[in-house]
């Protein structure tokens, strides 16, 4: 994947790496496999749920028949890594991945999700209040 990535950087972009840069990329991606591998057992695979969610199930589980049981997206999310199944307590433990991708809010666990926005506009909006000295 990273060779991929900097192949079209170089070649599309005309962006090349160095050698530092492709070392420590190597080094990030390790760091971030290991944190998105992490098994999250308070969360389960089976309490996401969502548009997203829905067409990741309907593009793993390309048999319709496949997708008429309650966990059937939790079961899609373990055929990719997203989640495992615990067969003593038949449940689908999730990833930290699957949870940043499919909570609806994944910055209640990861704070650092959290996506925190100023906009301004050209008119204060009635609801803006406007301080002077």
């Amino acid at each position: 994947m990273q060779r991929a990535l900097l192949r079209v950087l170089n070649e599309d972009f005309a962006i090349p790496a160095s050698a530092a840069e492709i070392a420590g990329g190597a080094h990030q991606i390790d760091i971030a496999s290991s944190f998105e591998a992490r098994l999250l057992p308070d969360i389960l695979a089976t309490s996401f749920h969502g548009r997203w969610l829905d067409q990741f199930t309907q593009k793993i589980l390309l048999k319709p028949s496949m997708a008429i049981w309650d966990d059937a997206a939790a079961h899609a999310m373990a055929t990719r890594g997203l989640a495992t199944f615990d067969p003593a307590n038949k449940r689908y433990p999730s990833t930290a991945a699957a949870a940043l991708l499919f909570s609806e809010r994944p910055s209640d666990r990861f704070p650092q999700a959290e996506i925190l926005l100023d906009a301004h506009g050209l008119r204060p909006s009635s609801a803006a209040v406007c301080i002077r000295d």
